[in-house]
C-alpha cells in the first residue's frame, strides 16, 4: 500500500509504470453463473451496511453488447478488501476484449481496471488499509510474497490473478498490497487515472525517450 501527497502522485504512478510491460493475460475461467461475482469464506471487517446486490457491467460474447446485470457483492479474502466504486475509466483494451478477433474473455466477465474507490471492507488480518481509505488499485492481484510483489511488480507474480478487480461494478474487490492510497485533495476520478497514465509512461522509458528529442 502507498499513501500519498499531491505531491508524491508522480511518484507513485512512475512506480506503477511497470503495467505497460504484462504479457497477455490469460482470460479466467467461464463461470457456470456468470452473473454472480465470486465470495470469500474469510470474515471481513465492514465498515458499515453494504448491499447483497449491485449493478455491474459484463461481457457476454466478442462482438455482442455488453450487458449491465445485478451482481453479488463480494466478501474479500485475507489480503484483499472491497471498495465502493467512485469512478472507472473505459480502457481500450476494454474494447479489445469484447470486440477484436483473437481477444479471449469468458462471457459473464465484469470488466473494467481503471477505477478508485472507497475502501468499505476490509479481509481477515489485513492492517495496512483502513474502512474509508480511498484508493486506486491496481488491474493484477499477486501473491504479495513472492520477488515481483516485493518490488511492486505484482502483473510480474507467477500466481497474478486477473479475475478480482471489477471496475464496471459499483463494489470490486483489490488487492491491498496492490493499491495506492489517495490524498483528501486527488478525487476519485484523478485516481482513476493513474493506471492508465502509468501506461504512457512506460511507454516513454521503453522508448527511452529524453527531453528535447
Amino acid at each position: 500500500v502507498m499513501r500519498l501527497t499531491s505531491g508524491l502522485l508522480l511518484v507513485a504512478v512512475l512506480t506503477l509504470s511497470g503495467c505497460g510491460t504484462e504479457p497477455e493475460p490469460t482470460a479466467p475461467p467461464t463461470s457456470s453463473t456468470p452473473t454472480v461475482v465470486p465470495t470469500q469464506t474469510a470474515s471481513p471487517t465492514r465498515g458499515g451496511p453494504v448491499p447483497q446486490t449491485v449493478k455491474g457491467v459484463i461481457a457476454r460474447a466478442k462482438g455482442a453488447e455488453v450487458a449491465l446485470v445485478d451482481v453479488v457483492v463480494p466478501d474479500p479474502g485475507p489480503g484483499e478488501a472491497v471498495i465502493k466504486v467512485g469512478r472507472a475509466g473505459i480502457c481500450g483494451s476494454d474494447l479489445h476484449m469484447t470486440s477484436e478477433p483473437g481477444t479471449t474473455i469468458a462471457p459473464g466477465t465484469i470488466i473494467g481496471h481503471e477505477l478508485a474507490g472507497e475502501v468499505v471492507a476490509l479481509g481477515k488480518g489485513v492492517t495496512n488499509l483502513r474502512i474509508g481509505d480511498r484508493v486506486a488499485p491496481l488491474p493484477f492481484v499477486g501473491c504479495g510474497h513472492c520477488a515481483a510483489c516485493s518490488d511492486g511488480r505484482p502483473h510480474h507474480c507467477a500466481q497474478a490473478r486477473i479475475d478480482v478487480v471489477t471496475g464496471f461494478a459499483q463494489f470490486s474487490r483489490v488487492g491491498v498490497g496492490d493499491c495506492v492510497v489517495l490524498p483528501p485533495e486527488l478525487s476519485d476520478a484523478d485516481g482513476a487515472l493513474i493506471e492508465p497514465l502509468a501506461v504512457g509512461l512506460q511507454g516513454v522509458r521503453k522508448a527511452q525517450m529524453r527531453i528535447g528529442c
